[in-house]
């Protein structure tokens, strides 16, 4: 009996195991990103203007490529929407990135050849009857392919060669002979961590599964400070100004309230939304909960980046009228510094906005990327005084690109200026007025930066 009853559970811990691993497998390959089947009758190749990407179309499923002068790869699949919105569903073969750190993206509405996004940006395309020619267009584990492909990508988009002063070409004889068929993942990892750090742009990477290697040799101690730091910066905040807790928006990513002085606060940790269906009604909700405040602080201190939409969004509940906030533009010739003409991005006033006198934005060393436009937004409203630290001084979209051995990359193809002309890439956007947040400071359960905003606001 204890046997058969042993041969039982036995049976039934193989099935457990058997089903786990099917269900386990089935997951896997649903993230996996894999090319969707497109119909042929209504299939149609776009060539970008700039960028170097194909778009890949029946109008209801998209493949995107980027191409090269000697290779062409698919690097993302998704749908579009009837209204033509583009969503990026998954990126190309790496199921664990797809599974832990991708979330479907809309980047843009196709219609006639042109891709316009949330901000107003567009990015133009021309019909074209076929695949470019190209040596390297499918997946290889060839290292040489993937040097070659790596190099390439950076010498034909990379919008930043004139303030990250890397000499590409140099760099290509240097390495490219370090290169061989047999040349080990370890060693190609090395090469391109030691070619990128020749940039030292925080955009800038190659990400093999989950991990990324860094163009950034080493960060900025200001930066680790918010960063290493950021439960008990939040923690300080909360005893010390609102003891009763604060109000929470879209998973916790923007904290609000008003102080017993009457003053409104909009923390917002993270841009990280995509889609304005879901943050504009959030935001509405901030606004409707301290509406009646007349001096607001907006802290985006712990704020890595993400939606330019979302900071666009966030600034336009505090202009009066259409304001400009920055230019955008991207690299477009085989010169590296020939660009295409810049488009302006406009704060178009939301119908549902503060009407606060005075406005104080806080930064630090960790607002980047879209915290920086956002920063920049807010900084051409004339009632916004900006404290706190320089920004981190990383301003382009994040551009994709994949290797032929399914290593991805990402880079800087792009250069934004704010409303005067002044591009601050590289360096950041310094505050009206410096305030240091000292591990001092955090020891006594104090924050500099918000006390001056109060100071201010008062």
């Amino acid at each position: 009996m204890k046997k058969k009853l042993w041969r039982i559970a036995g049976g039934i811990l193989g099935a457990l195991i058997i089903t786990g691993a099917l269900s386990l497998y089935f997951v896997w390959q649903n993230q996996l990103g894999k090319a969707p089947d497109l119909d042929p009758a209504n299939r149609e190749l776009w060539k970008s203007q700039a960028y170097h990407y194909i778009l890949e179309t029946d109008y209801q499923h998209v493949t995107l490529y980027n191409y090269t002068a000697s290779s062409v790869l698919p690097f993302a699949y998704g749908h579009m929407e009837q209204d033509g919105t583009v969503w990026i569903d998954k990126l190309h073969g790496n199921a664990l990135l797809n599974l832990f750190m991708w979330s479907p993206m809309p980047i843009g509405r196709f219609q006639n050849g042109e891709l316009i996004d949330d901000i107003g940006y567009t990015k133009h395309f021309e019909r074209i009857d076929d695949m470019p020619e190209a040596g390297i267009n499918r997946f290889s584990k060839d290292p040489v392919q993937s040097f070659e492909t790596f190099w390439r990508i950076f010498d034909e988009n990379y919008a930043l060669f004139e303030i990250h002063p890397a000499d590409w070409k140099k760099l290509y004889e240097e390495y490219r002979t370090q290169v061989t068929s047999d040349t080990s993942d370890k060693e190609l990892k090395r090469i391109f961590k030691e070619m990128l750090q020749q940039l030292n742009d925080g955009h800038t990477q190659v990400i093999v599964g989950m991990k990324g290697i860094s163009s950034k040799a080493e960060e900025d101690p200001r930066t680790m400070f918010y960063r290493n730091h950021s439960k008990e910066i939040k923690e300080i905040i909360r005893k010390t100004y609102f003891p009763e807790g604060l109000n929470r928006q879209l998973g916790g990513d923007i904290r609000y309230g008003l102080t017993e002085q009457g003053i409104g606060y909009v923390a917002v940790d993270s841009l990280d939304h995509f889609d304005m269906k879901e943050v504009n009604p959030a935001l509405d909700q901030v606004v409707q909960h301290v509406s009646g405040a007349d001096r607001i602080i907006v802290d985006l201190r712990l704020n890595g980046g993400g939606s330019d939409a979302f900071g666009l969004a966030l600034a336009s509940r505090f202009a009066s009228g259409e304001t400009l906030a920055y230019t955008k533009t991207a690299r477009h010739d085989a010169e590296y510094a020939s660009f295409l003409p810049p488009t302006p991005i406009y704060i178009e006033p939301s119908e549902q906005r503060f009407t606060a006198s005075k406005v104080i934005v806080l930064t630090s060393r960790l607002s980047a990327s879209a915290a920086e436009t956002t920063r920049m937004a807010f900084g051409e409203l004339d009632n916004v005084t900006v404290i706190g630290e320089t920004t981190y001084g990383i301003f382009s979209d994040m551009m994709f690109g994949i290797l032929p051995n399914q290593w991805f990359v990402t880079l800087s193809g792009e250069k934004y200026t704010d409303a005067s002309g002044t591009s601050y890439e590289g360096a950041g956007i310094p505050p009206d007025a410096e305030v240091i947040y000292t591990e001092v400071d955090l020891d006594a359960g104090r924050d500099p930066v918000m006390a001056k905003a109060i100071e201010l606001a008062e």
